[in-house]
């Protein structure tokens, strides 16, 4: 539990309270965001075009078709015969291949986050493992911000082999980012950008408020996944106020470094540090949120 703690010393539970209440005022439903607009599978991916106006590179992955073909990855120990049919089943491909099921219920919107179904897997008992997916389920309303949602998942299938110093805090920080860069991208204006962030600041606050209530009651691995994602969110949310308050050269620095954390060139905390973008950085920009212009 020290360890925790010690990731927040220089931010401080005082200024953890003092954040999550001024996150309260941002609280609001907008009708953009609420927009009957359907996304489809093939809007979605031809969103993934971004990356490469951007230079970033999507690596290829491990795909399996058949959910039941997960579920056999997922034991730990399983014969030679069904470790050689899954060998066979694993297609190697590029993220947009992996399955995109839309819910039909407008009830998802409110109940369920998008989520990716994968898991690692590994031959023979090797410490080496490759890792795999069958789908992303996402909500089917609002085409702009479930294609967010949906570059933020493909990042997800980018990152999870990176030698990340600190895995359970650093693992948002790229999918949060490739979330707000596609926001950016998708609508020029920022207009989308914003509605993505304030949905990212609820989650955060709600985190948040969780956290300081319920921190001595919880075990040891829901402390460390709820700062994780507080952590990574703020972090992320640093980087992307970086990306937008630089020029041209910075943006495609800042680009080619995140290409060099996909290649397994550097890891998370390098661009962290790199950028200055730590939580007491984060806090400091949360007080202009309302005033950032986006470029």
């Amino acid at each position: 539990m020290d360890k925790c703690n010690n990731r927040f010393e220089n931010v401080g539970i005082n200024e953890l309270v003092k954040l999550s209440n001024d996150l309260e005022d941002d609280k609001q439903i907008n009708p953009y965001y609420f927009s009957l607009q359907k996304a489809s599978p093939v809007f979605l991916r031809s969103t993934l075009e971004i990356w490469d106006n951007l230079g970033i590179k999507l690596h290829k992955v491990g795909v399996l078709e058949s959910k039941n073909d997960i579920y056999l990855a997922k034991v730990k120990k399983y014969s030679n015969m069904i470790s050689d049919y899954l060998e066979k089943r694993i297609v190697i491909t590029n993220p947009s291949n992996i399955t995109i099921e839309l819910s039909p219920s407008f009830i998802f919107y409110f109940l369920d986050s998008p989520y990716l179904e994968g898991t690692t897997f590994r031959k023979d008992d090797s410490d080496d493992g490759l890792d795999v997916f069958t789908k992303v389920k996402l909500s089917r309303y609002n085409k702009y911000v479930t294609a967010t949602h949906y570059n933020h998942e493909i990042a997800h299938t980018q990152v999870p082999h990176i030698d990340i110093e600190d895995t359970s805090f650093s693992k948002e920080v790229i999918p949060i980012l490739f979330e707000e860069l596609s926001a950016l991208n998708i609508d020029k204006s920022g207009r989308l950008l914003k509605e993505v962030r304030l949905l990212r600041l609820n989650d955060l606050s709600n985190d948040l408020e969780s956290f300081l209530t319920h921190k001595e009651k919880m075990n040891y691995n829901v402390v460390m996944e709820t700062i994780g994602y507080i952590q990574s969110t703020l972090e992320a949310i640093s980087l992307m106020n970086t990306y937008l308050k630089g020029d041209s050269s910075l943006k495609k620095e800042m680009c080619q470094y995140i290409n060099s954390i996909l290649s397994n060139k550097r890891n998370v905390q390098d661009i962290l540090d790199y950028y200055d973008c730590n939580v007491d950085q984060v806090s400091k920009d949360l007080k202009v949120l309302k005033r950032t212009r986006f470029k």
